[in-house]
């Protein structure tokens, strides 16, 4: 890990020959005060929580801290939207176990969240997995009600956090299943459900994965580099 931070400090573009980077994970993630660093998410409501593994490490090198984030499929927008807000970005390296992270295919995110939601009845995820693997985002949302209500935030009456996920009176339909997944999972409307982040341009770029939020001080080894993305 050391070999690795002092690469990306000195901006250099390639891991040194002798760097084993295996069972390195990565997230960066954003925040106004150290407390919100501490933890993978910032949310402490947030169960799980996005990762990359140690080959994207190694392509961030050598990039610009803003072309880091659009390689993770954030927008220029995105970007300017929590730079306005006065957030800050970090990059937290951890070392982990294979079996503590798992590639963010469908499969693997319904066996998450039986594990993750225990309070969440399991056969709902099996009833609309079909239409969740084949629908495209746009095909659910025609009407673009999932985006406006996460930019409106929680507080928004159709914003799908766990709790109104929770108190819904009837079966949630497969809008509110896909609202629910994006707001409190983190499943944009990028997310094609084979691993791979991909850009607004369609562009498959490194493998995802998804974890347990967890203090980042619970982790064998673990580190916190400041990023300063600037914007044109």
């Amino acid at each position: 890990m050391n070999e690795y931070i002092q690469a990306f400090i000195n901006g250099m573009n390639y891991v040194p020959y002798n760097c084993n980077l295996t069972g390195l994970y990565g997230r960066i993630t954003r925040g106004i005060n150290e407390d919100d660093f501490s933890r993978l998410s910032p949310d402490p409501n947030k169960r799980l929580s996005w990762v990359f593994d140690h080959e994207t490490l190694c392509n961030l090198l050598g990039m610009s801290h803003l072309d880091m984030l659009i390689n993770l499929g954030h927008t220029v927008e995105w970007i300017h939207y929590q730079l306005n807000a006065n957030k800050k970005f970090k990059l937290i390296i951890f070392s982990a176990s294979s079996d503590e992270v798992k590639l963010a295919t469908w499969d693997n995110i319904f066996e998450l969240l039986i594990k993750s939601y225990p309070e969440i009845d399991s056969n709902m995820w099996f009833r609309y997995s079909k239409q969740l693997k084949e629908m495209t985002f746009q095909e659910i949302d025609p009407e673009g009600i999932i985006i406006k209500n996460y930019y409106l935030g929680p507080d928004s009456d159709e914003y799908m956090h766990i709790n109104r996920f929770l108190s819904l009176k009837n079966h949630p339909t497969l809008l509110q299943v896909r609202a629910f997944l994006h707001n409190q999972i983190g499943l944009n409307e990028l997310f094609g459900g084979n691993g791979r982040t991909v850009t607004h341009e369609g562009v498959l770029l490194d493998k995802e994965y998804l974890t347990n939020n967890r203090f980042i001080n619970e982790f064998n080894q673990y580190a916190l580099l400041d990023l300063n993305p600037i914007l044109p």
